[in-house]
């Protein structure tokens, strides 16, 4: 008698018996009184013959795999094979059954059953809306607009640091404030603006022919842009038609505004 592959009256069939937690059949029984009483001989143990995998079949590929070496043409032929085997066997059930019925759907036909209903106002509705490629309702818009403005106003908020002078920033926030820059600042402006023009030239490969500073032409917005370009504080007259440009400008904006509701 030969049980997973080791025959009784063996200590390797006992030893089989009760891995399996099953009574000793009457040969192992027999073998093991006479192991106590000395007068018991020890047969060599008969193995099964199992059979050995080749090339060329499912349980060769799978022995390629396990030493982690390139399968072999024959053996991912027959993978294959299996694979496709399978893969017919799955498709043949989900015709005959009722259940997967929306498997087999066309490709290009859109997805109707097992939709939920959407939940409208709310964000995951709006999210349901983006995924069918529909255009979100108000309400759903709404609750996004909510959750944004909700996230900035949680939002830790990080002490704005003013940077000292000289700096840009700092004559910015003299122009800003409508009032004459510190001397530190000018200075560092007309540094910056002398660098900015010595990179220029050098760029151009050398200065232009008529290179050289114009004359202001104040109480214009021009005067006012060259007023910034050298790093100076505009005069009232360049200040006034700067002013008064953004007035019309602002002006005209509203009235097309005006005439297109």
């Amino acid at each position: 008698m030969i049980l997973d592959g080791y025959a009784c009256a063996t200590q390797a069939g006992w030893d089989s018996h009760v891995r399996r937690n099953d009574a000793p059949c009457r040969v192992c029984k027999d073998w093991m009184q006479k192991v106590k009483a000395g007068e018991a001989a020890k047969p060599a143990p008969i193995r099964s013959k199992r059979q050995v995998a080749e090339c060329g079949s499912l349980s060769g590929y799978r022995k390629h795999r396990r030493n982690s070496e390139a399968a072999c043409a024959p053996c991912r032929e027959a993978a294959n094979e299996a694979s496709r085997i399978q893969k017919a066997k799955t498709r043949s059930k989900r015709v005959a059954g009722t259940p997967n019925e929306h498997l087999l759907r066309e490709p290009d036909k859109p997805r109707t059953k097992h939709r939920r209903e959407i939940s409208h106002g709310s964000v995951a509705g709006y999210q349901a809306h983006k995924r069918r490629d529909e255009q979100p309702c108000e309400p759903c818009l709404e609750a996004l607009r909510e959750k944004s403005k909700r996230g900035r106003a949680s939002a830790p908020k990080k002490p704005r640091e003013l940077i000292p002078c000289p700096s840009n920033a700092a004559y910015l926030r003299h122009l800003k404030a409508g009032e004459e820059a510190c001397a530190p600042c000018k200075e560092d402006q007309r540094l910056r603006a002398k660098e900015k023009r010595a990179n220029k030239i050098e760029r151009e490969g050398g200065p232009r022919p008529h290179a050289g500073r114009k004359p202001i032409n104040h109480g214009t917005t021009a005067g006012r842009a060259q007023h910034m370009r050298r790093g100076e504080t505009p005069c009232p007259p360049c200040k006034a038609a700067f002013n008064e440009y953004n007035r019309q400008y602002s002006a005209s904006a509203r009235k097309k505004a005006k005439a297109q509701q």
